[in-house]
């Protein structure tokens, strides 16, 4: 990302007022991505099971008395309030090296938020197990709740990324407003495309992976970023409309 913004932007204020986005269009080398091709995880074990388009039996078997029929599932508890709470403080407790006070304060509203709408205790407590159902629901939690939110920490990230760069800070009058600019429009972008990068790493079956990395990594994230930075370039540094 670093090295994508000092290209692009030294690129950019060595154009003439005259000059166009197009001009300026950096291309990216493909360094080619780790497969892992495992069993596909199920990411939503609670979906339903296709039909069973089998014809049937022709000598179908006698009716299951009562006693034997299996009993139905436990009702879920719901994460309420209270531990929404306890989530989120226990949130903000932590220490982040990327979010600022306001966006981490944002990013636990958010999840805490997420996790009381989206999971009940039972999941929460199977999410701890080293099995194959605890994995579903880390995948599950990942894309459900953290996915949604992750926007805050990409912005705080976007926005240390250019603003510690020389290259931004030593040539541009405005880099505070370039690199707000940029940071907003890059996490808007994270919130609508990083479910679709996330799940598909998921189903390579990859575990332990560290989302932001993933899609700071994406090949589409930072092509993204190019076209934004010169976007934020012009309206911001230049005065373009």
């Amino acid at each position: 990302m670093r090295k994508t913004i000092a290209i692009f932007l030294l690129a950019c204020l060595a154009l003439s007022s005259e000059a166009s986005a197009q001009d300026v269009f950096i291309k990216r080398s493909n360094n080619g991505q780790q497969g892992q091709s495992t069993k596909v995880i199920d990411l939503f074990p609670d979906k339903p099971v296709a039909e069973n388009k089998s014809p049937p039996p022709q000598n179908p078997a006698p009716a299951v008395s009562k006693s034997a029929e299996p009993q139905k599932p436990e009702a879920k508890t719901a994460f309420d309030k209270d531990l929404a709470e306890k989530f989120y403080q226990d949130c903000i407790s932590r220490p982040n090296a990327i979010l600022t006070e306001e966006s981490k304060k944002e990013f636990c509203a958010c999840t805490s938020t997420k996790t009381m709408e989206e999971m009940s205790v039972e999941e929460i407590k199977t999410m701890f197990k080293d099995t194959a159902s605890g994995q579903d629901m880390r995948n599950r939690m990942l894309i459900r709740v953290y996915t949604p939110c992750m926007g805050y920490p990409a912005k705080d990230l976007v926005y240390k990324s250019c603003i510690e760069d020389t290259a931004v800070s030593k040539n541009l009058k405005k880099p505070k407003a370039v690199c707000n600019c940029m940071a907003s429009q890059m996490a808007d972008y994270t919130v609508e495309h990083a479910p679709d990068v996330i799940i598909k790493a998921l189903r390579h079956n990859a575990k332990d992976l560290d989302p932001l990395a993933l899609l700071f990594e994406d090949t589409f994230f930072n092509a993204h970023a190019e076209s934004v930075m010169t976007k934020c370039l012009y309206t911001q540094e230049f005065g373009w409309k």
